[in-house]
């Protein structure tokens, strides 16, 4: 019993320190609240492991490649230098070379705006190579209308530069860069990934009835959606769930 105790006093004080971070997240106004749906949150497959529902993020422009026109080129070399990530060109002996280990950064993502619209009209006029049309039109169709329009390390200046919750998402994210040969230019390209810090969003166990006869979503929806979630995100930048309803997958396109 004696060799138990500092274990379960740990799992204690972890869990309460866990609660506290959470009340003090969701305390207050929230930072942003948005309605959004299964093409922005797809519904994971439960593991025998892990019973709990999870909806994933679904986000456009999380890479930029020099070689994808259809991708965003705001996050350049001189974009990630304020960012606190420096690119050197590689060498004859090291084609490859990372910028660095990457930063976490704060990014803002627009819902379903004009940088959407663009990039939808972009994915039907020049599909990627690495996809075929009817992907491409699917994506174009049932693809996430969250898409990454800026990063900074200054949280509140991004929130002063997009003042509004309802359509701008602030998240911490990881971003990466590296740069190699462009064999077509001839000249060292940039290329760069951005990952959330929260990736999946555990569904509330009041609301898991909500989901529990649906099917997992596709890596790409081929159908309209079929739930709608609340989504807020608090003082901390933690994203949570405050509703989810279904879709009446017969009415307009959502």
């Amino acid at each position: 019993m004696r060799r138990l105790l500092p274990l379960m006093l740990l799992v204690i004080v972890t869990n309460l320190v866990m609660l506290g971070s959470v009340v003090a997240n969701r305390s207050g106004v929230p930072d942003a609240t948005l309605v959004l749906t299964e093409r922005e949150l797809h519904l994971e497959r439960n593991s025998d492991r892990d019973s709990a529902q999870k909806l994933h993020w679904a986000s456009q422009a999380w890479r930029s490649y020099p070689t994808d026109v259809r991708l965003e080129k705001w996050l350049t070399r001189d974009k990630l230098a304020t960012l606190g990530i420096t690119c050197r060109a590689p060498t004859d002996h090291v084609p490859l070379r990372h910028c660095g280990l990457g930063r976490r950064v704060f990014a803002v993502y627009e819902y379903d705006g004009p940088a959407w619209q663009a990039y939808a009209a972009e994915l039907l006029r020049a599909p990627s190579p690495v996809s075929t049309p009817e992907i491409a039109r699917s994506q174009a169709r049932y693809g996430s209308r969250l898409v990454a329009l800026d990063a900074s390390l200054d949280r509140a200046a991004l929130r002063r530069a997009y003042p509004d919750g309802r359509r701008y998402l602030i998240l911490p994210v990881d971003v990466t860069a590296w740069v190699t040969v462009n064999p077509q230019a001839g000249a060292p390209a940039v290329s760069s990934a951005m990952t959330p810090v929260t990736t999946t969003l555990i569904v509330p166990a009041r609301l898991r009835d909500r989901l529990s006869a649906l099917e997992p979503s596709n890596w790409v929806l081929s159908t309209e959606p079929r739930y709608a979630v609340k989504v807020a995100v608090g003082r901390h930048l933690e994203p949570w769930i405050l509703a989810i309803d279904p879709i009446d997958t017969g009415a307009a396109p959502h």
